[in-house]
């Protein structure tokens, strides 16, 4: 799966991230949960403009932006 892919690329990334926002490992997990069904249900729903833009930006930057501005909000 595509999504899994993603995941295992840049779990520990996100991890850290997620970590240092939080100072709470509990908390930060939780963060991370988030982040990455956020980004499954919002590729899932507009998965044609997500190919789009992965394709247009370059997919490794792409995603690694779009999950950041997950982390973030």
């Amino acid at each position: 799966d595509d999504f899994r892919d993603v995941y295992e690329k840049y779990f520990n990334n996100i991890w850290h991230i997620c970590l240092a926002y939080m100072k709470n490992t509990s908390e930060a997990e939780d963060a991370l949960q988030e982040t990455f069904l956020d980004t499954y249900n919002t590729v899932r729903k507009n998965e044609m403009l997500f190919q789009v833009r992965m394709k247009n930006r370059g997919t490794k930057k792409y995603v690694h932006g779009f999950l950041l501005r997950q982390v973030m909000y």
